[in-house]
């Protein structure tokens, strides 16, 4: 079935509350108190369904998700009580755990419990996700959020994505990301499993840094790892959370990105939260015997593997897709992630164009161009002045075949800049390949200043698109051949496809050339540099460069 999105309602036991005078943690709302009498109450909801999953949302209690419900397993994942009883603590003298809820805080937001504002996405065909968006201007902090919920139609996969803003003219105190009660649920890792229920998920952050999920009381935490914990004036923090709940599966499984394995002593068993066509399982035995097995994966069934012989003598498991990566392994490791040094940038308003643009590289280097293309937008709303940032997303328009004649993006680089070498170079990438061994006479002009090719080859391999990169220097050594021109070239050779014999083959020609100016100080060049020594360690003319650099003080880019 395709995913829908409606309203609803729903009748809940929940406990009663009485208001007070505000505190100055509450103000400017109303302190409370529970009475410690239950009614039971109907609520207004909001309902994402697909063929796999049922979520339901109540604006009416902080537009808290209330209820994940697995269709395939016929299991709730979401612990929750028979009666919602808020529970001293907090900001407002009580508190409610249950659910899931968006944070923006250390404490529960001061209406947490209180109504905020939805508004339904209803899918456009039977391909497309249900989703709704959520709205709430915190009060007493200056803080608004929007979350945009959505349930794609052919996974089993909820996803938060979530845009917090300082609407004030000062910093405010901020910890953005998500609450989650779980009961006596346990926490490894990024996984949670409640036994009682024989259900849990999985939390990732598509957008890092995010701390591992916390346990703290009966509930979850799954924050923003930052820094300083403030939000700038005016400023946005953007970040997402997808989540995977599995279920039915008997056990505590081990649960990596989209995939949930659980190894009894006479199965193995399997449960996924899309299509995995041509995946392939691969097992160990105690004996270090390696199994492999090719498995089309459904998200709407467990795939269950009787282990026949090899009962009781499982050592590891993993699980691979087409594309070889792998998506979960038995042996895993709950040590805590690498902070993400780029992220951080992203908070500071200083270093947010920088940390965008460094990500779309990063997208670049891995031919997301899409992925590439949407930093890079950002990039610009924060450095739109950067005529180098519209050259990168003309040259991701390109590649990506969405370049036209007279693309903005070029238009609007040579309007800021009209003589960069790098507009000169773009017009080169953009014609034909197919063409003769001589010199380019679009680039002729360049020949004035040759230090431009060295400048154009070092600014294409930090994009990491080591074809771009070759085929420039290619065609630049046809008009200046320079040493570190070779020597990037090399570095792409290396990077880009292992390619020992051609790096060496650029070694060689480089040491016939004379040792001399321009000399390199970029940051890119100097990693080639220590690269290549590493590489080629009995080289004498590279040797003598990184003696160069050691001697300046300049061998630590």
């Amino acid at each position: 079935m395709p995913a829908d999105a409606y309203d609803d309602a729903i009748d809940l036991q929940i406990g009663l509350l009485s208001a007070g005078d505000p505190t100055a943690k509450s103000y400017p709302y109303p302190s409370l108190s529970a009475l410690g009498d239950q009614e039971m109450r109907r609520f207004r909801t909001v309902v994402l369904q697909n063929a796999y999953l049922t979520v339901t949302i109540l604006p009416g209690l902080g537009g808290r998700m209330i209820s994940i419900f697995d269709k395939r397993t016929g299991k709730e994942i979401l612990p929750r009580s028979q009666t919602l009883l808020p529970q001293p603590g907090g900001s407002r003298g009580v508190s409610l755990a249950d659910g899931l809820q968006i944070q923006v805080g250390v404490e529960d937001r001061l209406n947490s419990m209180g109504n905020v504002d939805t508004a339904l996405e209803r899918p456009m065909d039977d391909e497309s996700p249900a989703g709704v968006w959520i709205s709430e201007t915190v009060g007493g902090t200056g803080i608004s959020w929007q979350a945009h919920v959505h349930l794609p139609a052919d996974r089993a996969e909820l996803l938060i994505e979530t845009r917090v803003l300082n609407r004030t003219r000062l910093p405010v105190a901020y910890r953005g990301g998500i609450s989650i009660g779980i009961g006596n649920g346990c926490v490894r890792g990024n996984t949670v499993y409640v036994e009682s229920l024989d259900t849990g998920f999985s939390l990732y952050s598509t957008e890092p840094p995010f701390s591992l999920p916390s346990l703290q009381g009966d509930r979850l935490r799954f924050d923003r790892d930052l820094v300083e914990s403030v939000l700038g004036p005016r400023q946005v923090d953007y970040w997402s959370v997808r989540l995977n709940p599995w279920s039915g599966l008997g056990g505590d499984p081990v649960a990596g990105d989209q995939v949930a394995i659980l190894v009894s002593e006479n199965a193995l068993s399997i449960q996924t939260s899309r299509v995995f066509l041509g995946a392939k399982l691969m097992v160990q035995t105690t004996g270090g015997r390696v199994l492999e097995s090719p498995a089309d994966l459904y998200p709407e069934r467990i795939t269950a593997i009787p282990l026949g012989e090899f009962t009781g003598q499982i050592a590891a498991v993993a699980v691979q897709d087409a594309a070889k990566k792998v998506l979960v392994l038995s042996e895993v490791t709950t040590a805590s992630p690498q902070p993400d040094e780029v992220w951080n940038l992203s908070m500071a308003m200083g270093t947010r164009h920088l940390a965008y643009l460094l990500l779309a590289e990063r997208a670049l280097a891995q031919d997301n161009l899409a992925e590439a293309d949407e930093k890079l937008e950002q990039a610009l709303l924060y450095n739109g002045d950067d005529p180098l940032m519209w050259w990168l997303k003309a040259l991701v328009g390109r590649l990506s075949g969405a370049a036209e004649e007279g693309q903005t993006e070029l238009l609007n680089a040579h309007y800021l800049a009209p003589l960069e070498p790098a507009l000169r170079a773009e017009a080169f990438l953009a014609q034909s390949q197919e063409m003769g061994k001589e010199p380019n006479p679009l680039l002729g002009a360049l020949e004035e200043n040759p230090e431009n090719f060295i400048e154009v080859a070092a600014m294409l391999t930090e994009t990491g698109r080591w074809d771009q990169a070759s085929r420039w220097i290619d065609e630049a050594i046809r008009h200046k051949d320079m040493p570190m021109l070779r020597y990037l070239w090399a570095y792409a050779y290396l990077m880009g496809s292992r390619m020992e014999v051609q790096a060496a083959e650029q070694l060689n020609e480089a040491a016939k050339l004379e040792f001399g100016p321009p000399f390199p100080f970029r940051a890119v060049e100097i990693r080639a540099l220590r690269f290549l020594t590493e590489r080629f360690p009995t080289d004498l003319r590279l040797a003598q460069y990184v003696e160069l650099l050691s001697q300046v003080g300049r061998l630590q880019g």
